[in-house]
């Protein structure tokens, strides 16, 4: 038992010996990881409880958007716009999972949108080319879906619509709320 107790031991000391020689983990960027979208934060603009089938469809609400966190610093590529860090709605979709969940934005300013899944994705869309920024979820899992709103430039805080549909040709047909010049 004593030579065990002494084995154990020495292994310890060794693990600590080598951990003092290697470097040490560089911590994250606690100013970037402040900075950007976190989805356990309340969501600034309340949500919705969705049951696949929901009516009206398509379900919207109204957000503003923006924010100071900078997609660009954040852990996303390819990513660009301004998003508050806490989401500006939560969506509880409850669904069979056969469903396509699609969901869009209209603004009259240049507007992102970035989606986290239930499953831990993040979804992102800048609304090229037709300005309106749509993230479609095919076979759309049971959860909670946090949506941003966002702005592709800095300090701006666009009035936006949020739509939420299953239907496939929902957001067809509609012109660009920029080329509208209005909301609504």
């Amino acid at each position: 038992m004593k030579t065990a107790c002494m084995a154990l031991a020495a292994a310890i000391a060794g693990l600590l010996a080598l951990a003092a020689c290697q470097p040490a983990a560089k911590a994250p960027d606690a100013e970037t990881a402040a900075a950007c979208p976190d989805r356990m934060l309340p969501a600034s603009h309340g949500g919705a409880w969705l049951d696949e089938g929901f009516s009206p469809d398509p379900w919207h609400g109204h957000v503003a958007g923006g924010g100071g966190a900078d997609l660009a610093r954040c852990r996303r590529e390819g990513q660009a716009g301004y998003v508050a860090a806490a989401p500006a709605l939560d969506i509880h979709y409850r669904t069979s999972g056969w469903s396509d969940l699609k969901l869009f934005v209209q603004s009259s300013a240049a507007t992102v949108l970035l989606v986290s899944t239930p499953d831990g994705r993040w979804l992102y869309d800048d609304g090229a080319p037709d300005g309106r920024p749509t993230v479609i979820v095919a076979h759309a899992g049971e959860g909670f879906y946090s949506v941003w709103v966002g702005a592709r430039r800095a300090g701006a805080r666009p009035e936006a619509i949020l739509f939420v549909t299953e239907a496939a040709s929902a957001c067809q047909g509609m012109a660009p709320a920029r080329r509208q010049g209005a909301i609504g």
